[in-house]
């Protein structure tokens, strides 16, 4: 499949979950949800095995864990005068591994050709391609930001609703300065890769 079609399909692939599942009227379908999750397990265990598989188990847990905990915590204050926050929290707990898979799946099956040989205008293609390298990076830098957040002895202290949420907020914050600073970085590289091969193209 040449590359233009393979990301045409996939992008209308995400998009179609997400106006379906995410946003749409699939969303609260506990059942359609389910069977995604089972479908996209499925894949990412033939892709990376057990091993990888484990990997996003481990990465997604502790933000699947906040979104339940704050749904039992928005119950038991009563907030809004619902009493729906857990079940919607828990719907959430299934819709976020989705999008994530669903986001994965298709950038690992797209590569740096694919997106070269869209017939787009050179800004976007620009835009793609610095956008698909961040995604790859943005991984093994939550990975990495998690485990200091566990490891920092400031973050340690009080109750363990308490110590989750504070590693959580620091996490985002530092998440968001990381992936700024390799945008920066991931621009000026293109930038420079690009002028060279202009210059040596006769």
């Amino acid at each position: 499949m040449k590359g233009g079609a393979k990301v045409t399909i996939l992008a209308a692939l995400v998009a179609a979950y997400f106006a379906a599942g995410v946003f749409g009227p699939w969303y609260d379908h506990l059942a359609f949800q389910t069977t995604v999750l089972v479908l996209l397990a499925g894949l990412r265990l033939r892709s990376g095995g057990w091993a990888g598989l484990g990997a996003d188990a481990r990465f997604l847990i502790p933000f699947v864990g906040m979104l339940v905990l704050m749904g039992l915590i928005l119950d038991a204050l009563g907030v809004g005068g619902r009493t729906d926050w857990t079940l919607d929290s828990l719907r959430k707990a299934v819709v976020f591994p989705n999008s994530f898979w669903s986001v994965q799946a298709a950038a690992a099956a797209i590569n740096l050709r694919d997106l070269v040989a869209l017939p787009i205008p050179k800004r976007w293609r620009r835009l793609l391609i610095i956008g698909h390298a961040l995604f790859h990076k943005s991984r093994p830098t939550l990975e990495r930001l998690w485990w200091l957040t566990r490891h920092d002895p400031h973050l340690a202290q009080g109750h363990w609703a308490v110590r989750q949420a504070r590693r959580l907020m620091v996490l985002l914050v530092a998440a968001l300065a990381a992936m700024y600073q390799q945008t920066e970085t991931t621009m000026r590289v293109y930038d420079a890769r690009m002028a060279f091969l202009e210059e040596e193209d006769p």
